[in-house]
C-alpha cells in the first residue's frame, strides 16, 4: 500500500514539474512575441494616442511642400511640439486593397513619400538639434476606423452640406475630418489648393477665424470642425519667401509631390508636379526643359533680382520684355493670363486673341533666343495662368472704379492683374503708356510721377485721397513704361536694334478667319508697326 501511495506522489510530482516546464515554454514564447511586436512597431514608428496634451500639434503630414513648410514653421518658428499622421492606404476613391492597382486616378508615390520624410527628418535635425525634442515619431495609420456605427452616422453628416465635388466620390476630407473627430484632437491641414469658387473654399472663408497662430473652424457641428487650416490664403511663393528669410528653404527640396513617379522620377506632367514651383529632389536639369518645371525664386542664377512682367505679346509689353533683356541684361519671369478676363457676359467686350498671342509669345521667344543667345538664360518659361477667381473685394473696388470712369469696364484685364499680385505676392510691371485709360486715372498718383524715377517708385503712393482710394487694389503693380508714348517706344527700340522683334508682336483683338488682324478694333487703331 505505502509503495502505491509513493507512485502516485511521484506521478503527481512529475505531472507538476511538466506543467511549470510547459506554463516556463509558454511564457518565454509570449515574451519573445511581446519583445518581437514591440521592435516591429517602433521601426515602423506605428503609435497610438496615449495623450491628449493640448500642447501636442497634430499635422497629417506626407512629406510634400505645403504640409512640410507647416511642420518647419512651428518647429522653427513657433516652437512648437509636433505630432506628424501619415496615411498609407488609399484615400483616392472607394478602391480597397490589392484590386486597386489597375486605378487611374490612384496616387502611387508612397515609397518616395516616406523615404522624403525620413530625409527632411534628418535635414532637420542637423540643422535645427532643437527640433529633435520637439517633433515625434511620425504615426503611421494603415487602416479606417472600425467603429462601423460611427463611420455611418459620420458619413451622413460629411456629404449633407454638399460641400464636395460630384466627380469625386471619395473626398480626402472625409477620412481626414473623420479621423481626427473619432480620436477628438484637432489636426492641421498643409493644404493650399482650394479653388476659390467652390462651396469648399465660401465655407472656410464665412467659417475661419484666425485664432493663437491657426485658422480654426467656427461651425462646431459642422463636418470639419476638428480640421484646421493653418496655411488658407496662403500661396506656395509666400511659404517659400517665409522659409528662405528663416533659413529653412533648403529643407523643402527634399520634399516629394509628384503622384505617379515613373522609375523614381517625377513625370512632370500630373497636377501636382505643374504646381511644383521648385525642383524635385535629385532631379536633372534635362528632365526639368524637357517637363517645363519652373521655379520662381526671387533671385537668378546669376544672382541678379528677377522682374515678373505680364506679358501679351503685344507691342508695350513686348518692348519692355526687350528692353530688360537687350538692354539691361536683367532676368525676366513673364505672366501670361488666358483665362476670359474682359467682361462676364458673353456677348461684351472680350477678345478672340489667344492663340494669336500664344503664337507670337513662341516667335518672339525663339527670336529673341537666336539673335541675342545669353537670352535664353535670361528668359524664364511663361507662367501660363489658365484659371483665375477674383476677391470680393477686388471685384468690388472695380466696380466703383468704373463708376468714376477710372477703367473701361468693371470686369477686365486689371482685376485679373491685381488678383495674380496678391495670389503670387509680387510687385508685377503692367505695361501702360500715355493713351490709355488707366494711365490718366493713375497721373499724379504714382510714388514718382515725372523726371528720372527708379522703377520700383512707379507704383501707387499711399496717401492718395478717398476718391482714388479703390487704386488700391494696384498697390502691387509697377508701371515702368509710365508717361511713355508708343513713338517713344519705336524710336529706343530702333537705336538698340530690335524693331523686328517688335513687328512679330500682336494686339488685334478679332483676328478674321484668313489670321490677320481685323484692323478696325481699338487696339487695331493704336498700332503703329
Amino acid at each position: 500500500m505505502l509503495d502505491k501511495i509513493k507512485m502516485f506522489m511521484k506521478v503527481i510530482h512529475l505531472n507538476i514539474l511538466y506543467k511549470m516546464k510547459m506554463y516556463f515554454i509558454v511564457s518565454i514564447i509570449l515574451l519573445i512575441v511581446v519583445f518581437t511586436l514591440y521592435f516591429y512597431y517602433k521601426k515602423r514608428k506605428i503609435e497610438t494616442f496615449t495623450d491628449k496634451d493640448s500642447k501636442i500639434e497634430y499635422i497629417f503630414w506626407t512629406g510634400g511642400f505645403d504640409s512640410t513648410f507647416r511642420i518647419c514653421e512651428m518647429l522653427i518658428n513657433e516652437k512648437k511640439t509636433v505630432q506628424p499622421l501619415y496615411i498609407t492606404f488609399n484615400l483616392d476613391n472607394s478602391c480597397k486593397g490589392y484590386q486597386c492597382r489597375n486605378k487611374l486616378w490612384l496616387r502611387r508615390n508612397k515609397t518616395q513619400e516616406i523615404d522624403a520624410m525620413d530625409k527632411i527628418r534628418n535635414k532637420l535635425f542637423n540643422r535645427f538639434p532643437n527640433a529633435r525634442n520637439l517633433l515625434l515619431p511620425t504615426i503611421f495609420i494603415e487602416e479606417d476606423i472600425g467603429d462601423e456605427y460611427f463611420n455611418e452616422l459620420f458619413k451622413k453628416q460629411f456629404y449633407s452640406n454638399n460641400l464636395w465635388p460630384k466627380k469625386r466620390k471619395v473626398h480626402q476630407y472625409y477620412f481626414l475630418a473623420k479621423y481626427a473627430e473619432y480620436n477628438n484632437i484637432y489636426i492641421d491641414t498643409g493644404v493650399l489648393g482650394i479653388h476659390r469658387n467652390s462651396k469648399f473654399y465660401r465655407y472656410l472663408k464665412k467659417y475661419l477665424r484666425f485664432v493663437n497662430q491657426n485658422w480654426i473652424i467656427t461651425d462646431k457641428d459642422g463636418p470639419i470642425s476638428y480640421l484646421r487650416f493653418p496655411l488658407f490664403n496662403r500661396t506656395k511663393t509666400m511659404l517659400y519667401n517665409k522659409a528662405k528669410r528663416y533659413k529653412y528653404n533648403d529643407i523643402l527640396k527634399y520634399t516629394w509631390s509628384c503622384w505617379f513617379p515613373k522609375k523614381g522620377k517625377p513625370c512632370g506632367k500630373c497636377p501636382m508636379c505643374k504646381e511644383r514651383i521648385i525642383n524635385h529632389p535629385d532631379n536633372d536639369d534635362e528632365l526639368l526643359r524637357k517637363n517645363v518645371i519652373e521655379t520662381f525664386d526671387t533671385k537668378h542664377r546669376n544672382n541678379k533680382k528677377v522682374v515678373y512682367l505680364f506679358w501679351t505679346g503685344g507691342y508695350d509689353s513686348t518692348f519692355r520684355l526687350c528692353e530688360l533683356l537687350i538692354i539691361h541684361k536683367k532676368p525676366v519671369q513673364t505672366i501670361y493670363i488666358s483665362d476670359i478676363i474682359d467682361d462676364k457676359h458673353r456677348d461684351g467686350t472680350r477678345r478672340h486673341s489667344k492663340n494669336k498671342e500664344l503664337s507670337s509669345m513662341k516667335k518672339i521667344r525663339k527670336t529673341l533666343i537666336e539673335k541675342y543667345p545669353y537670352c535664353k538664360q535670361l528668359l524664364l518659361p511663361t507662367k501660363h495662368i489658365k484659371k483665375i477667381n477674383i476677391d470680393s473685394d477686388i471685384q468690388r473696388k472695380m466696380n466703383i472704379l468704373f463708376k468714376r470712369d477710372m477703367v473701361r469696364r468693371p470686369t477686365c484685364q486689371y482685376g485679373a492683374m491685381a488678383q495674380v499680385t496678391r495670389n503670387m505676392n509680387k510687385d508685377i510691371e503692367v505695361c501702360i503708356v500715355k493713351g490709355d485709360k488707366l494711365h490718366t486715372s493713375i497721373t499724379n498718383k504714382l510714388i514718382c510721377n515725372f523726371g528720372k524715377c527708379k522703377v520700383q517708385d512707379k507704383k501707387i503712393k499711399k496717401n492718395i485721397n478717398h476718391w482714388n482710394k479703390p487704386l488700391h487694389i494696384f498697390d502691387r503693380f509697377i508701371f515702368p513704361l509710365h508717361n511713355m508714348t508708343k513713338e517713344q517706344l519705336y524710336i529706343i527700340a530702333k537705336k538698340y536694334s530690335f524693331i523686328p522683334i517688335l513687328k512679330k508682336s500682336w494686339s488685334c483683338w478679332y483676328p478674321q478667319s484668313n489670321g490677320q488682324p481685323c484692323g478696325t478694333c481699338i487696339m487695331c487703331k493704336g498700332r503703329i508697326v
